[in-house]
């Protein structure tokens, strides 16, 4: 998963500079609509879901990123440490 806002970055910026063994879930904050593709599942919400995320998994910077697994249907849960991406 990597959360950030694209009023401040570019999304394929930072998802060029890091290694991906798995599919991406972004999150913009700005919540500018860009399309999914195999690789990027593009993600907007109501800014209630949105603070329910960023309160849910502790983000203090943009842009970040981490892995979430899922449990089941229903449920995700984090599976690494929050990496604050440079750009």
């Amino acid at each position: 998963m990597i959360i950030y806002s694209s009023n401040m970055q570019n999304f394929l910026e930072i998802y060029n500079k890091i290694e991906l063994k798995y599919k991406v879930l972004a999150i913009d904050l700005y919540q500018q609509r860009v399309e999914s593709n195999d690789n990027i599942i593009n993600l907007t919400s109501n800014m209630n879901t949105l603070l329910k995320i960023v309160q849910r998994f502790n983000i203090y910077d943009i842009p970040s990123a981490f892995i979430i697994e899922k449990q089941n249907n229903f449920l995700y849960k984090q599976d690494s440490s929050i990496e604050i991406l440079k750009i």
